[in-house]
């Protein structure tokens, strides 16, 4: 379990930071990023059209960064790439297919050496 943490952990720093993060834990055993600051959880609630339907999703900051430099990227829009992983989502909760489409993206990304 702590194994998937400290993977998690960096995941999340290299979103927040797009750098080499090292997975590190401070004195309360909250991860810490490379930078030295530590990881932010603060869950921002948003509003978005999914398939002409207007919906609350509730996200980590770094992962609605992490979905907006995707959707950038691709050359769409956000409300578009949530859609697309609406439709191909195996779990019942969005916000949570939302995080593994971030994650895996930048795990290829790292895989790919292109973070």
């Amino acid at each position: 379990m702590a194994r998937v943490v400290g993977h998690f952990a960096r995941l999340l720093c290299l979103i927040a930071d797009r750098q080499n993060a090292e997975a590190q834990y401070d004195a309360t055993g909250s991860p810490v990023c490379s930078k030295g600051g530590a990881m932010k959880s603060i869950v921002i609630k948003r509003s978005i059209v999914i398939s002409g339907h207007k919906t609350s999703i509730s996200l980590e900051d770094a992962f609605w960064s992490g979905l907006k430099e995707i959707a950038e990227a691709q050359g769409a829009s956000l409300s578009e790439t949530v859609t697309e992983i609406d439709r191909a989502r195996r779990q019942n909760n969005l916000s949570s297919a939302i995080r593994l489409f971030v994650l895996g993206h930048i795990r290829d990304q790292k895989m790919r050496g292109r973070v």
